[in-house]
């Protein structure tokens, strides 16, 4: 919604704050997508490592977005 501009400019940082929320509670759908922004330095400090880990996350709860991205860095 944020992050791709479905509601005006896209504000990825305001997209990547409300996925952190959004983790506190337990909800992990779209953990890949946060993980996504902080791979890219998307509206957040870039930390590949933090990105693996929620990819892993997604990975484990089926999100084929996140095994995906676990295989492009070899790590699926």
């Amino acid at each position: 919604m944020f992050d791709n501009g479905d509601i005006g400019e896209p504000d990825r940082r305001r997209a990547a704050k409300l996925y952190r929320r959004a983790m506190s509670f337990g909800y992990v759908d779209d953990a890949h997508r946060l993980g996504f922004l902080l791979e890219h330095g998307l509206g957040v400090e870039e930390d590949v490592f933090q990105a693996l880990e929620l990819y892993a996350i997604a990975a484990a709860n089926g999100d084929e977005e996140g095994k995906q991205a676990l295989r492009r860095h070899g790590c699926y």
